[in-house]
């Protein structure tokens, strides 16, 4: 039997995101990690990701970064330490 997969040459994909605490107050500090992974064909270059939460005044986009093509152990983890949540 012969399986035909068929993948496509640009996807990335968010796989987790974690907030820690689960709760703050204003002025709290928390990180936000999230991890993304390619799971396309192609290398991709300019990989960012953007947090944002109109009601805290959140609006942020972590550098890019490079994910190599599709491989089982690829992941890269992006953190953002907040300050200060409105």
């Amino acid at each position: 039997v012969k399986i035909d997969i068929k993948r496509d040459s640009d996807r990335v994909i968010v796989e987790d995101v974690t907030i820690s605490p689960s709760s703050v107050d204003a002025g709290d500090t928390m990180d936000v990690t999230v991890d993304v992974l390619n799971v396309g064909k192609d290398d991709q270059s300019e990989v960012y990701v953007r947090l944002s939460q109109s009601e805290l005044g959140i609006d942020i986009k972590s550098d890019k970064v490079s994910l190599d093509k599709y491989n089982d152990a690829k992941q890269h983890y992006l953190l953002w330490r907040l300050q200060r949540c409105s």
